[in-house]
């Protein structure tokens, strides 16, 4: 027995326990904390077999532990879920049991693929092809819908952009016909500049628009040298 172990069977009162079990002596830290209830609680007979038992059952992960820790970094990425379970198979051999293999595989699929498969009373192998549609339908689904909404988006920037050049253009038409207009009843109906006339009289000698012409909304201006307020 090396000092180190020595003291640590001292310090955890294990000591006066090695005459009763001599292995105690070559156990390791680990394993003497696993066992520690077994060395100062010992049974009347089969000691060793006991305590070789406890340390087995103790150290070792169960199967189907082994398998969660094995499989634990294992997605279905870019696979097909028929892909995913021939490879989980492949890892598990026969150590584990179909139901726990069920489980494990359906934790690595879609959420709503999970919600389908998990009611369904189909054998392993069915439910990984029903998976497969599952998954390609849904896949297609999202394409459909993001090819879709990408169309109606371009769509509508052209709309907006079409709209804006035709409200331009539209803008410019009306200001060239405001100004031909103002142009002909300018040259028609110059601006009289005997400030003895009354505001009244101006408006009775106005020559009207000729039938049929279409006028802008008429607005209002100040000059310097307008006593009044002309309309045009």
């Amino acid at each position: 027995m090396d000092e180190y172990t020595k003291n640590l069977l001292q310090q955890w009162k294990l000591d006066k326990y090695i005459d009763t079990f001599p292995v105690v002596a070559a156990l390791s830290q680990k394993a003497l904390k696993l066992v520690s209830d077994i060395i100062t609680s010992p049974p009347e007979n089969h000691k060793f077999d006991t305590l070789r038992n406890a340390l087995i059952s103790r150290l070792t992960e169960s199967e189907d532990a082994k398998l969660q820790k094995l499989l634990r970094d294992l997605d279905l990425g870019d696979r097909k879920p028929t892909q995913l379970l021939r490879e989980m198979k492949t890892l598990s051999g026969t150590s584990i049991s179909n139901e726990l293999l069920k489980k494990l595989w359906l934790q690595r699929l879609p959420q709503q693929v999970q919600v389908v498969l998990t009611i369904s009373s189909e054998s392993l192998d069915n439910l990984a092809v029903m998976a497969d549609k599952i998954v390609e339908t849904y896949s297609n689904s999202v394409v459909t819908e993001v090819a879709t909404r990408e169309v109606q988006s371009n769509s509508s920037r052209m709309n907006t952009h079409h709209e804006t050049d035709l409200d331009k253009k539209l803008e410019e038409s009306k200001r060239d016909i405001f100004r031909e207009l103002n142009k002909l009843r300018g040259h028609k109906n110059p601006i009289p500049r005997n400030r003895s006339k009354s505001r009244t009289r101006e408006r009775s000698n106005a020559t009207p628009p000729p039938e049929g012409l279409l006028l802008p909304p008429p607005f209002c201006r100040k000059g310097k040298e307008m006593h009044k307020t002309m309309c045009i």
